[in-house]
């Protein structure tokens, strides 16, 4: 809880304190004003240094597909280089390649000035990932008192070094569906590297990191329909891990973002829901607070109807809604 308010900290930071904008380039053009965005308006602003445009390029590979843009230019006798995920920093201010004139004289670079805000959110990312390990790896309390959700034990209580070959069986599916689900994407499509910014090895790690934890919600839901089912109440849970692996492909997304866009948070149609996601499943862990999520029948209802936000993120943002995120 500390870390996600440390996170709203840094966020907050960003928007009183960030500025972001854009700046054109012509070739051997100097150039020192840019266009700033800040609360939905625009302005133009002077730099305190001049940028010049020495060279752009559009990189193709041996098949003609393009795979890259790179723009050369010169601040202040300085000379720098920004591509598709490739950023170049000039003091507190940070450049990236945004678009090109259709006659490839001209560049359009992203500038980004975010001192404090960064630096706050990301020691929030990092305290939140340590409160997993932490949170994963403390040793269950015996106690002879009810548990949280009747005789329901979540999986979170075992301990790893007893992980027997029947709590493996929970796992080995949410992984073979990950795996197949990657096998598809990353080599039988390939849709996603003809995107020159998505070639990026964070990509893989987000959308990997991601998939596992629908897998797991997924299983997750089986798990409950079985239960509603059945009336049986003593099941394992793979809620917890779930939702660590949610949270960290969610900031490992926002972390790619940053380095590719220059902004860790846009509020598009999928981040949002993806967040829905995030804090709808996160609910039903707070069961010392919830007391209605201490009655099985009613913590698996939950969880089974929780799985359309998933649906929602997954498939409905792509059909119903638009955003960043529509080649996903």
């Amino acid at each position: 809880h500390l870390s996600l308010l440390i996170i709203l900290a840094g966020a907050l930071l960003s928007h009183l304190t960030g500025r972001s904008g854009t700046i054109h380039l012509r070739m051997n053009e100097p150039q020192d004003i840019a266009v700033i965005k800040h609360c939905g308006k625009e302005y133009s602003h002077r730099l305190n240094f001049q940028m010049l445009l020495t060279h752009f390029q559009v990189v193709e590979d041996s098949a003609g597909n393009v795979v890259d843009y790179k723009s050369q230019f010169r601040i202040e006798g300085k000379e720098g280089e920004v591509s598709m995920n490739k950023i170049f920093k000039y003091g507190a201010i940070r450049f990236y390649q945004m678009n090109y004139d259709s006659d490839g004289r001209g560049s359009t670079l992203m500038l980004n000035r975010d001192p404090w805000g960064i630096p706050v959110t990301y020691c929030g990312y990092a305290l939140l990932f340590l409160s997993f390990i932490a949170l994963c790896l403390r040793p269950k309390k015996r106690s002879t008192k009810q548990s949280h959700i009747g005789n329901f034990r979540p999986l979170s209580a075992v301990r790893f070094r007893s992980f027997s070959a029947s709590r493996l069986s929970v796992w080995l599916p949410a992984f073979a569906l990950t795996a197949l689900w990657c096998l598809w994407y990353f080599v039988l499509d390939g849709s996603w590297a003809q995107i020159p910014v998505l070639r990026h090895p964070l990509l893989v790690f987000h959308v990997v990191v991601i998939i596992l934890a629908y897998a797991l919600l997924l299983i997750q839901t089986l798990i409950s329909a079985w239960a509603l089912a059945t009336k049986k109440d003593r099941i394992i849970s793979v809620l917890r891990p779930a939702l660590c692996l949610l949270s960290i492909g969610i900031f490992l997304g926002a972390i790619w973002a940053n380095i590719s866009w220059g902004n860790y948070w846009s509020w598009d149609s999928k981040e949002v829901w993806a967040l829905i996601t995030l804090m709808l499943y996160a609910i039903p862990v707070h069961s010392r607070s919830l007391p209605k999520f201490r009655n099985p029948r009613f913590f698996h209802a939950y969880l089974l109807a929780s799985f359309l936000a998933v649906l929602m993120t997954y498939f409905g943002v792509n059909y119903f809604l638009a955003g960043m995120h529509s080649y996903a």
